[in-house]
């Protein structure tokens, strides 16, 4: 629950943030930054992947 939350209030800050970015920068630049979110939680999830209890976590299955 707290990390839905607090994943749902990056999400918020990040999009709250964009239209400032892009005004400084590129809509290109911009859909990079939000790129950046998605990016990191798979590299995370492929981490999680090489950690002993991802078997537990993954009930079995790897």
């Amino acid at each position: 629950m707290i990390q839905t939350s607090v994943g749902f209030g990056i999400t918020l800050f990040s999009i709250s943030l964009l239209p400032s970015f892009v005004h400084m920068v590129s809509w290109s630049l911009g859909f990079m930054f939000l790129a950046l979110g998605p990016l990191i939680g798979i590299l995370s999830l492929f981490l999680l992947r090489k950690e002993p209890d991802s078997i537990k976590i993954g009930q079995g299955k790897k």
